[in-house]
């Protein structure tokens, strides 16, 4: 009887509780505007979208949340619309943020899979619905939202972590760093005994999309903003050092011009690739 209510808590209830207080919009589009709002089915929502032009077409990399479910799942869909396609990560629960990008002209994927308590990459094999569990770069982890950046002849990882669910919201900035991320076991950088930002209880600082380097090279990375609940607005910070033991970053008054037009209203993530842009923003909340 218990495990039965347990069951039904973990999906019908309570995604029908994350329905009355949980909801988000992804907008998508070219870079110079303006976006447009990517409906979801019914009783879901899309959010993490990231956008990437395969053989000339643009296509969105989301997270569907299905409420029904209370479970989050990756798809695809082209940015000019048709049905959605899902990602399948073999065993996998709820997935999220689906960080898409290239090592050595090969396309890979960084998914958020937390509750796994891994962190791991995947190759494709077919885009866009099969890619293939290429390495476990972390074990024992509880890693959201993490990021890659190719940097001064290494791989570096930039996540935001949690050491137990009852911790909550309370995350801290985690760094992990190798020369191939596609073999090696990525190192622990020192700033994670740090723990910076684990005294927001809303995921202050956690990573808000992929790392984005300018025309002059400046490293600059959309974080959350978030001092009342998660999702409240994105910030930018300027990574003015990331070496093999130090990491600083400034925040900024505005996003970076070459990002693109965005919306004016708070966002809660962003990502572009050649001349297309994406972006969501949380409009419910409790």
């Amino acid at each position: 009887m218990i495990a039965t209510l347990e069951k039904l808590y973990g999906t019908y209830l309570g995604g029908w509780a994350r329905f009355r207080r949980e909801h988000f919009t992804v907008f998508a589009g070219p870079r110079e505007g303006p976006l447009a709002a990517v409906d979801a089915p019914p009783w879901s929502y899309f959010a993490d979208p990231f956008p990437w032009v395969h053989a000339g077409e643009p296509w969105l990399l989301m997270e569907e949340f299905q409420y029904f479910k209370n479970h989050g799942r990756l798809i695809t869909r082209r940015l000019s619309g048709g049905p959605s396609e899902e990602i399948h990560l073999d065993g996998r629960g709820h997935a999220s943020f689906p960080c898409v990008f290239e090592i050595d002209g090969e396309l890979h994927l960084l998914p958020e899979t937390g509750e796994d308590g891994t962190l791991d990459l995947y190759v494709c094999e077919r885009f866009p619905d099969r890619w293939r569990l290429r390495h476990r770069l972390l074990r024992d982890v509880d890693a959201a939202d993490s990021v890659p950046l190719f940097h001064d002849g290494r791989w570096w990882v930039i996540s935001s972590l949690r050491e137990s669910k009852a911790d909550g919201g309370h995350r801290s900035l985690g760094i992990f760093q190798c020369e191939d991320l596609r073999t090696d076991a990525p190192a622990p950088h020192p700033v994670n005994r740090e723990r910076r930002y684990v005294d927001s209880p809303y995921s202050y600082g956690r990573s808000a999309g992929p790392i984005h380097v300018s025309r002059e090279l400046t490293m600059f990375r959309p974080i959350q903003i978030s001092r009342k609940v998660y999702g409240e607005a994105l910030g930018w910070t300027r990574i003015d050092l990331l070496s093999a033991t130090q990491f600083v970053e400034t925040l900024c008054e505005k996003a970076p011009s070459e990002v693109g037009q965005l919306p004016g209203h708070p966002l809660h993530h962003v990502a572009g690739h050649g001349p297309w842009l994406a972006c969501d923003t949380r409009d419910r909340r409790p």
